[in-house]
């Protein structure tokens, strides 16, 4: 997929103007699973898109341990870790799996969202759905039981719990890999996970 068919297939951009500079301006790169394309606290110069593959975002809580705070799965989803266009990152980023990414610097999107209204429209479509996600997993997370935190992820995002190691999806909903085992064995589940998934 070149930049300018994924400007068009995943956000529905067509003006022909727009579609040259956003083609101009972007980058594709392939990121290794394992490697960080973004530090909490450090500035965050670009903006990335997901084309392919699979990221988490994450952090360290006061005692050091390593919490999960939220994934990137399907194409067109930001890998953005500031609400702050140019903002520090409150979270680091790291990819699970061998992934593709289109990225461009986040001032060339501050001046395009300022001064082209579908992207204005885009980029407030984009930080709603982020924000709606990451108040369903905070919901989720403080008033329900580990099995319905668990049936809602799997509702959120199908097929995901065979991609990502389940140490960082019991991180993510808020409870032990032991409690995350325990859940799925009383729903029938197998116990399998992908191989090399974890860090």
């Amino acid at each position: 997929m070149t930049v300018r068919e994924f400007y068009q297939g995943v956000f529905g951009i067509c003006e022909e103007g727009l579609l040259e500079k956003l083609e101009k301006n972007s980058r594709k790169r392939m990121v290794k699973r394992g490697e960080i394309i973004q530090e909490a606290g450090d500035a965050c110069p670009n903006i990335s898109f997901l084309v392919s593959g699979l990221f988490r975002g994450f952090f360290l809580d006061g005692n050091g341990n390593d919490v999960t705070d939220c994934f990137a799965y399907q194409p067109g989803m930001p890998l953005v870790a500031s609400l702050r266009l140019n903002g520090p990152s409150v979270v680091s980023i790291e990819a699970l799996e061998d992934s593709e990414i289109i990225y461009l610097d986040a001032d060339v999107i501050y001046e395009l969202v300022s001064t082209r209204i579908e992207l204005a429209v885009l980029y407030a479509r984009l930080l709603s759905n982020a924000l709606q996600m990451h108040w369903e997993s905070k919901v989720a997370v403080a008033n329900h039981s580990a099995a319905a935190r668990y049936l809602w992820f799997q509702k959120q995002f199908p097929g995901l719990i065979h991609r990502v190691s389940h140490k960082y999806v019991a991180s993510f909903l808020g409870m032990t890999p032991v409690s995350l085992s325990r859940v799925r064995r009383s729903m029938g589940e197998t116990q399998g996970q992908k191989v090399g998934a974890g860090r």
